[in-house]
């Protein structure tokens, strides 16, 4: 049973590996937020687009990286998050 865990193991650990590497060599912007708006994963992309490092915005409030004309769009969808209500949306 030890050796059948530890190759589940690796090859889960492989898995992720493989999965963070897609992510991270995308040639789109991906930002993922908590419940409350803070930054919690951003790629290379996406800070590189939004003009940061990964660093910089990580732990921030998301809507430094709104334009003023979607700040109400991304109020709106934020609002939703207590009641368990999913939202997907660009800006």
């Amino acid at each position: 049973m030890a050796i059948e865990n530890a190759r589940l193991y690796e090859e889960t650990d492989n898995l992720r590996a493989f999965n963070q590497n897609i992510v991270q060599d995308m040639d789109e912007g991906i930002l993922i937020e908590d419940a409350t708006g803070y930054i919690t994963f951003i790629n290379p992309k996406g800070a590189d687009i939004l003009g940061y490092t990964a660093e910089e915005l990580m732990g921030q409030h998301a809507q430094i990286t709104v334009a003023p004309e979607y700040v109400v769009k991304v109020e709106e969808e934020t609002a939703k998050r207590p009641q368990n209500i999913a939202s997907r949306y660009e800006t």
